[in-house]
């Protein structure tokens, strides 16, 4: 953890540079910034979308933008308009100077800015923490032998304790970095059990313990974006069941003062989480967010009603849109033509894995319901037409096969939220969908009550 030693120390020399505030009330920012093909904007960020601040002035490759200073570090979002944003530290330096490109402003350097290189050690700092930790704990999971788990466990804990010690110093020497740092700490299940029945419950009572939610700096603090959204999708992906899942949110949004810049950045993420991950509980937080916002952002509000309604066709008691692409013949098929069937739309490729060992079960199914009405419609991911016809040949899928061959931009697939695969979509005789994600003894489970 020498690593850890120096950033600290480091962090010393941050408090010294960035605490004085100058009587000039106003920063410069200035860029040496190639590569961009539009307007370069400094923005903030809600948790739902980014306000531009200001438009900088352009000559050349040489970009300038002045704030108004002030006397803490605030996050700002530089960069191409409509494009991707960097977060940028800025207010208590008088001139901040920065290099890079506007593809990948992200990995731009600095200079005259302790603070966002301070930031820039921070970040590089929490990423190196978890990456032991996580592979601590997948080791400790493994680990057969008690003494192994036993050393595992001790690892663990002298990495626990070296972050909250970190904690502690952070929040002496540079407090805003110590409430981003707070968002990172997550000490490990195998030391601090305690009275917790499971993990679970253990993970829902300590993601954010360390985490300052009420501190005024959360109310602009992207990590409060972040750390939502990273324990949304992880109980999505984890597939807990929809009451539990609200429940383990609500619990920790309540922990956020309402009304606040906080509050809306850390239903922003879960809303992200949840997106990402296609799972239905979205729409129970996006109207939420709707009768938590309703009179201050209306905005926002119009954005989610439409997003609802949209989404509401793909969730369970849903019925989607028709749709139609090419099958391996070049023909067109459509959802449409099954229509009166029970239907199991199987999203899937020929270079996935375990959506080739999943095959097998949905034959067994087909073959078992198809005289009784039961469809399968593979929509598949591929890019390459051959390879595609190739492993439905090679697995004998006797369905019906649909593509437009464009890997994960398949409009099917974006349209039903489909971030991993396999993923199938099981549709009733009347259109509505009854259920996502159903594999295996599951699948046939849910056919059989169906049509049995």
């Amino acid at each position: 953890m020498r690593l850890l030693n120096k950033f600290l120390i480091s962090m010393c020399c941050v408090l010294i540079t960035t605490t004085t505030f100058s009587q000039n009330n106003k920063l410069t920012l200035t860029g040496i910034i190639t590569g961009c093909k539009k307007d370069l904007v400094l923005s903030k960020f809600d948790g739902i979308k980014f306000h531009p601040v200001q438009k900088a002035e352009k000559d050349g490759d040489k970009y300038t933008l002045k704030i108004d200073k002030s006397e803490e570090p605030d996050f700002y979002f530089l960069g191409e308009e409509g494009g991707a944003f960097a977060p940028i530290l800025l207010g208590t330096e008088k001139d901040v100077q920065i290099q890079g490109q506007c593809p990948n402003l992200r990995l731009a350097s600095y200079t005259n800015s302790d603070v966002n290189v301070g930031y820039n050690q921070l970040k590089q700092e929490i990423n190196k923490t978890k990456s032991e930790r996580d592979k601590l704990n997948r080791l400790y999971m493994r680990a057969r032998r008690e003494q192994e788990r036993k050393t595992y466990k001790r690892q663990l804990k002298a990495l626990d304790d070296k972050q909250l010690a970190a904690l502690d110093s952070l929040k002496k020497t540079m407090p805003l970095f110590g409430v981003i740092y707070g968002f990172n700490i997550y000490p490990s299940f195998a030391n601090n059990q305690g009275t917790y029945k499971n993990e679970f419950d253990y993970f829902v009572n300590n993601y954010f313990k360390y985490a300052d939610l009420s501190n005024k700096s959360c109310n602009s603090l992207p990590w409060v974006y972040e750390g939502f959204k990273a324990f949304a999708l992880t109980l999505a992906k984890s597939r807990v069941p929809s009451d539990a899942l609200r429940s383990a949110v609500n619990y920790n949004l309540e922990k956020v003062p309402e009304k606040t810049g906080a509050y809306k950045l850390a239903i922003g993420g879960v809303l992200a989480g949840l997106q990402q991950a296609g799972s239905d509980d979205y729409l129970y937080f996006a109207q939420l967010f709707i009768d938590k916002f309703r009179d201050v952002d209306p905005d926002a509000v119009a954005s989610l009603k439409k997003a609802i309604e949209n989404k509401a066709k793909y969730a369970i008691g849903g019925i989607p849109p028709d749709f139609s692409q090419q099958t391996p013949e070049g023909d067109e098929f459509a959802l449409s033509q099954l229509r009166g069937k029970v239907v199991l739309i199987d999203f899937w490729a020929s270079w996935c894995g375990p959506c080739r060992k999943e095959n097998p079960n949905v034959l067994k199914v087909y073959k078992k319901y198809h005289d009784k009405g039961f469809e399968v419609l593979g929509v598949s991911l591929d890019r390459k037409r051959d390879r595609w016809i190739g492993a439905i040949k090679q697995d004998g899928l006797p369905w019906h096969h649909i593509s437009d061959l464009k890997g994960w931009q398949n409009q099917v697939a974006k349209d039903f939220g489909v971030h991993s695969i396999p993923h199938t979509v099981l549709i009733g005789k009347d259109g509505k969908i009854i259920a996502r994600g159903l594999r295996g003894s599951a699948l046939e489970q849910k056919v059989a009550e169906l049509l049995d």
